[in-house]
């Protein structure tokens, strides 16, 4: 089981805590099979060590003091009230049967 996430070319390569992760299905009779997702994790900052310098001055995505300025993440489909994301309908069925080789691509970014 994993217990971190990992954003690329952040400060932090060793991850963050996660502090709460729950993935939810629902059933709506009329549309199909709805997956919610919550995650969040602890402060960034949470496992840092005070002593390590953030001497990174190449970008400000690289800098700590960035990154602790958002404290953590949150990704939700859940907390802001969103509908999660179909999947599966009466034309995309999903199947049960064959576990993990059920593939979703969900980037939907900008709104």
């Amino acid at each position: 089981m994993y217990s971190h996430i990992f954003f690329l070319d952040n400060p932090y390569p060793n991850g963050h805590k996660l502090k709460d992760f729950r993935w939810s299905i629902r059933l709506v009779p009329e549309k199909g099979l709805w997956f919610n997702l919550h995650l969040e994790t602890e402060d960034y900052y949470a496992e840092d060590d005070p002593d390590d310098e953030d001497d990174d001055t190449e970008s400000s995505w690289k800098a700590k003091i960035v990154w602790g300025n958002y404290h953590n993440c949150i990704m939700s489909s859940n907390y802001w009230h969103a509908v999660g994301f179909l999947g599966g309908g009466k034309k995309n069925k999903f199947d049960f049967r064959i576990g993990n080789q059920n593939r979703f691509h969900l980037d939907k970014l900008p709104r």
